[in-house]
């Protein structure tokens, strides 16, 4: 499956199946019972030839749309 990562050197987007989980991703909950996921993904960059290590957050989802104004 190829996620979208947005690479930290050059902040371009690009798209790869060439990602894991090198341990393991936590769902943590806050005060006010919002959960996020915790833990590192790395991805190939296809820009630096390198791999980069990326937070949950930092992945964008393809599903939502920045015009969206759905809340």
């Amino acid at each position: 499956m190829e996620l979208i990562f947005i690479c930290p050197a050059r902040n371009r987007e690009f798209s790869t199946s060439r990602w894991w989980i090198p341990h393991s991703l936590t769902a943590v909950s806050d005060r006010k019972g919002g959960k996020r996921l915790q833990g590192k993904v790395e991805a190939f960059c296809p820009y630096c030839n390198v791999f980069h290590e990326f937070e949950p957050d930092q992945i964008p989802c393809p599903l939502k749309s920045e015009r969206s104004t759905e809340v």
